[in-house]
């Protein structure tokens, strides 16, 4: 999908999981009603940190995050790591106080 430039300046590299670029910019409802925008990998399902309100605004459409594809990569990183709960970057800012690791 092509982004007005000041949208794309803010996809992230490569895939850290999966080496792609192929990012796309989705819409986010959480589970207190808040709205975020994030980049996911549309292979893996890894998100990035939250974009900024006005920076998506200027997108011609946000779709909503892919929550199974989402939740499939996060199920994976946490039976790595020996744990089994996923949170939006927002949400676990909120009860940790700190970002997702490796985002």
């Amino acid at each position: 999908m092509d982004y007005p430039p000041d949208v794309s300046a803010t996809r992230p590299p490569q895939c850290a999981t999966c080496g792609t670029d192929a990012w796309v910019l989705c819409r986010r409802t959480c589970a207190d009603g808040h709205t975020s925008y994030h980049w996911q990998c549309p292979y893996c399902g890894r998100t990035s940190t939250a974009v900024s309100h006005a920076v998506a605004a200027k997108a011609r459409t946000t779709p909503d995050v892919d929550e199974e594809l989402s939740g499939r990569y996060w199920a994976n990183i946490n039976a790595a790591k020996g744990t089994a709960l996923a949170l939006c970057d927002d949400c676990h800012k909120r009860f940790s106080g700190t970002r997702w690791e490796g985002q």
